[in-house]
């Protein structure tokens, strides 16, 4: 396994998730048009949208305009690289394809936490948005997954298990903290996202991510509201946080 082939396709990939974090907001094509810059409106050709290496060398500047162009998107590109890489570092000894698997699951939740951001704060920090069709890729993944695996038809029953589990502890989760704080806790998105985690992860490992997604948002946003920086009855978008947790269990389980 070429890592450093890994983590170029990782940067390609991040250029992807650029066009998608830009345009699934303004609910614009994927495909057409072309990359342009957002300033000038000028089309960018294949030479100035080399992931990374463009915003080297044209030194952050459009070609055209000569504005410049938002740091974000070389370290999109950077983080969706070294994602790759350290999946491929982590799974080095497993057949390609499961490898190849993987990195579906982990590109997917990178795309998921980053448009439920972006659409949060557009939003006006009311709410995130987790599209569907990502949800419904990442669990055919899952079920893609369990057909790699030697258990078979029972695998298959396993996965399921796992996200139906996944939908029905979320709930459960949404269920009572709207007893508790007398306020929706969870969005549906996050319910659906688990649910295709389950997938992936089975039981066991949605716990886990579940747990380790609490752990995370507790530990960035604690600090926040100790500073009074942060109201505590926020609105706080919980899918970047599932993200992480169902990220790092793959990791550890």
């Amino acid at each position: 396994m070429n890592f450093f082939t890994i983590f170029c396709y990782g940067l390609i990939f991040g250029s992807f998730a650029n066009v998608y974090f830009y345009r699934t907001p303004k609910q614009l094509s994927l495909w057409s048009p072309k990359s342009f810059c957002p300033t000038c409106g000028h089309p960018i050709p294949w030479c100035d949208n080399i992931p990374l290496l463009s915003f080297i060398l044209l030194k952050g500047l459009c070609r055209f305009c000569k504005q410049k162009i938002s740091v974000v998107y070389p370290l999109i590109e950077l983080s969706c690289g070294i994602l790759f890489l350290l999946v491929s570092l982590k799974f080095q000894t497993e057949p390609n394809q499961i490898v190849i698997l993987y990195l579906i699951y982990s590109f997917i939740l990178f795309l998921i936490s980053g448009i439920d951001l972006i659409t949060y704060f557009q939003n006006n920090k009311e709410y995130g948005i987790i599209p569907n069709d990502l949800i419904i890729i990442l669990a055919a993944g899952g079920l893609l997954f369990s057909l790699s695996q030697q258990g078979g038809i029972t695998q298959i029953w396993q996965n399921l298990l796992g996200g139906f589990y996944g939908l029905m502890l979320m709930t459960l989760v949404r269920w009572s903290g709207e007893k508790i704080f007398k306020k929706e806790a969870l969005g549906l998105g996050d319910i659906k996202l688990m649910g295709a985690v389950g997938c992936w992860l089975g039981w066991q490992g949605t716990n886990l991510a579940l747990i380790l997604a609490c752990a995370s948002g507790t530990f960035f946003i604690l600090p926040f509201l100790i500073l009074k920086k942060l109201e505590s009855n926020s609105t706080i978008p919980f899918g970047p946080f599932l993200s992480l947790g169902s990220f790092s269990a793959l990791f550890i389980i």
